[in-house]
């Protein structure tokens, strides 16, 4: 979660941050993110294609997040809110 738009990239604070390295190393940082599935600005893409909106949130946040590559193990989560998952969330899931 941001602390505010204006704090710099560093301030960011992770509720998903795991205090036992988890791989090599690493802390986990896991980012939860819920994008409506029936948005005006997602209905064309998950109407092709279901999870649509999940795998672009994920994308967002890969990108968001880039910074920290190298430091942490970085596992954003999307889930839609009509239930499809994105892929790299199911198998984090499944290490859980």
């Amino acid at each position: 979660m941001v602390n505010g738009a204006s704090e710099p990239k560093e301030a960011i604070l992770f509720y998903g941050l795991t205090l036992i390295p988890w791989k090599k190393g690493k802390s986990l940082v896991r980012e939860f993110t819920c994008p409506d599935s029936l948005a005006p600005s997602h209905l064309a893409p998950t109407s092709a294609c279901g999870g649509a909106a999940a795998v672009e949130a994920v994308l967002k946040k890969r990108r968001k997040y880039a910074f920290l590559d190298g430091r942490f193990l970085l596992a954003p989560v999307a889930v839609e809110t009509l239930g499809a998952w994105d892929l790299d969330g199911l198998r984090l899931g499944c290490e859980w």
